[in-house]
């Protein structure tokens, strides 16, 4: 957004959400006006898609390295666990292959 607007790039409430990590109120704040240049809709649309992703990225805990982009997150994706099974968990059964593989086999 700050290279869409340059030096007129004045979003004080956006700036704020962005600083909280509030993402969802970013997606309110961070409509650049349109008026006299058909490429800004299509780019409004886009920032409110990021900000939305990044939203669902913190609270269902996924790599926020990953840039989820062009995909649009939806809210039936499950959330990732917060933590990594332990060893009282039990064993971590694996499936056999099917078909099986012979790895004694050697032409």
């Amino acid at each position: 957004m700050a290279w869409a607007c340059g030096p007129w790039f004045r979003f004080p409430a956006l700036v704020v959400a962005l600083q909280e990590k509030d993402f969802a109120r970013a997606v309110k704040e961070c409509t650049i006006n349109p008026v006299g240049n058909p490429g800004i809709p299509p780019r409004n649309v886009a920032n409110k898609r990021l900000y939305m992703n990044a939203e669902r990225v913190r609270d269902w805990k996924l790599d926020p390295t990953e840039l989820q982009w062009p995909a649009v997150l939806e809210d039936a994706v499950p959330t990732q666990p917060e933590l990594p099974p332990s060893e009282d968990d039990g064993p971590v059964m694996v499936p056999p292959e099917f078909p099986p593989r012979d790895i004694d086999t050697e032409d």
